[in-house]
Formats: C-alpha cells, sequence, structure tokens
C-alpha cells in the first residue's frame, strides 16, 4: 500500500530526529563540550536512521497483516505483498473450496439391476484415492462397508477418471461425452439437460467393466468461508482456478456457476504423478 509506505517513512524520520534532539539536549543540559555533543549527536542519528529503516521496511506489510487478520487471512514472508499483488488468478485445492455441507448428492439411479452395494463400494475406493470433496461424501455413506485400499488409476482427464479396482474390476466414472468415449452411451431426459445447463447442478455415470451402473446427481457449491473470499477476488480482478481430479468439477460446471456467482473461475486437472505422490 503506498499510503501506509509513505506514513512508515514519515513516522521513521520524525521519530530519528526527535531522539536525537533529546540526546543533544540531555548532553547541553549537563553541559558537556561541543566537540562531545556533536559526536553524540551523529551516532546517535546514526543508529536511529539504521533502526528507522528496518521499522519503515515492515510497516507497509504490517499494515496489510492487520487488515487480513480481520478475515482469518494472512501473507507469509513480505515479497508475498508484491508477488500476489500482481496475480490475475489465483489457484486452490477443491478441499479449500468445497466441505460436506456444501457438496450434496440428490439422487442416484441405479442401471440394469446393479447393486446399489458394489456400485457406492468402487466409487468409494476410487475417490479415496484422487481425493475431492466427493470423497468424504462416498465415505460418510459407506462407513459400516469394507473399503478396497488395491486401487490403480489409470486416467484423470477433464471429464472422467479410470481406475482399477481390486485388480479385476475397471471402473470409469465422468461425465456423458467421456461415457461415450469410452463406447458408453448413457441417455439424458430434458430435466437432465435443464439441471446442467443451472449450473448448480452436475450428472455423473459410473460403468463397471465397460457397462453402465448408475447415474448421480450431485450439486456443488462454495463452502459459505470461500463465498466471501470469492467476492473480495472477483471485486479486485482476479479470478479463482481449482486444482481437482473430481471429473464434476470441469470447464463446463466452471463457466455456467462463474456466471451465476459473477466471477471467472478455471479449472486444472492434477496428472497422475501428482495423484500418486498422495498415496
Amino acid at each position: 500500500r503506498p499510503v501506509s509506505n509513505i506514513t512508515g517513512k514519515l513516522v521513521a524520520l520524525v521519530l530519528c530526529f526527535s531522539v536525537s534532539l533529546v540526546v543533544m539536549l540531555v548532553l547541553l543540559l549537563m553541559q558537556k563540550p561541543i566537540g562531545t555533543i556533536v559526536l553524540s549527536l551523529i551516532v546517535t542519528l546514526s543508529f536511529t536512521l539504521i533502526c528507522a529503516s528496518i521499522f519503515e521496511s515492515g510497516f507497509a506489510f504490517f499494515t496489510v497483516y492487520l487488515s487480513l487478520k480481520k478475515y482469518k487471512t494472512g501473507i507469509i514472508g513480505k515479497s508475498s505483498v508484491s508477488e500476489y499483488g500482481k496475480c490475475n488468478i489465483v489457484y486452490f485445492d477443491d478441499f479449500n473450496i468445497f466441505n460436506k455441507k456444501s457438496v450434496r448428492t440428490k439422487g442416484l439411479k441405479l442401471y440394469d439391476n446393479n447393486e446399489i452395494y458394489k456400485i457406492l463400494y468402487h466409487t468409494q475406493a476410487v475417490f479415496s484415492k484422487v481425493g475431492g470433496p466427493l470423497k468424504a461424501v462416498f465415505e460418510f455413506a459407506t462407513s459400516e462397508m469394507v473399503h478396497s485400499n488395491n486401487v490403480d488409476v489409470r486416467e484423470i482427464s477433464k471429464e472422467g477418471i479410470c481406475a482399477i479396482v481390486d485388480n479385476r474390476t475397471t471402473v470409469l466414472i465422468g461425465t456423458g461425452s467421456f461415457m461415450r468415449s469410452r463406447g458408453i452411451h448413457p441417455s439424458y431426459t430434458s430435466a437432465d439437460l435443464k439441471l446442467e445447463e443451472a449450473g448448480e447442478d452436475s450428472i455423473m455415470f459410473i460403468a463397471l467393466n465397460g457397462t453402465l451402473g448408475a447415474k448421480l446427481y450431485v450439486t456443488y457449491q462454495f463452502s459459505s468461508e470461500f463465498e466471501r473470499l470469492a467476492k473480495k477476488l472477483s471485486a479486485h480482478g482476479v479470478g479463482i482456478g481449482i486444482r481437482s481430479s473430481d471429473p464434476n468439477i470441469n470447464n463446463k460446471w466452471a463457466k455456467a456457476y462463474g456466471n451465476n456467482k459473477r466471477c471467472n473461475i478455471s479449472v486444472v486437472r492434477p496428472t497422475l504423478k501428482d495423484s500418486k505422490a498422495q498415496d
């Protein structure tokens, strides 16, 4: 902040000369020789100027810190002020944006008499590996079920995930277009199309060993805490980037939801290497 920086300089200079003046007056009252008074004045002024330069360099940063503290936010290092002040977009991991209350499943449709146990078991296994907001949702839904730790994630694309669970079941999770790219053709109702166009609801398909197993309706919204931060960033022309493996959190969703919230949202996918590094 330029104003804070100028204020810091003025305060520092005033303190320097005030301390030097006090020292000079004390020596005059003590009737010290002029040479001693001048030497003491020079030493005092030099010392206070050094201290003042240190004070001034951190004053602007300190005032920014006090302002951010009100919003439970901080800055690590003075260089962060200039570094992030020039950003056009700031990226966040999805678990910092969504929480259990802001991500809700609104319905599950099973195909070909699939058992709900099989769908939940394999879907939970995949999200336990790739993470994201649905990880906690499926862990809660399967809290009384056996979980699998044998998951090999083969692909994380823009709109889908491919993984092998227990070395025998190929699990595909993603959007309708992702399923069609794998030779699976899910059907959409007119109500489905309206939900996706609204921007707050996503439709996720789940296939086991090449056969469509289920269709899940999910609603994603920013957590109330992040909602406030998003408004402040948008007000200053800063876009929001989301780093997520969740196939529902994609550019189509980002565009629709961003239009609703009047903010610029983009999505990036972690690589398989990043995903395996979290194991």
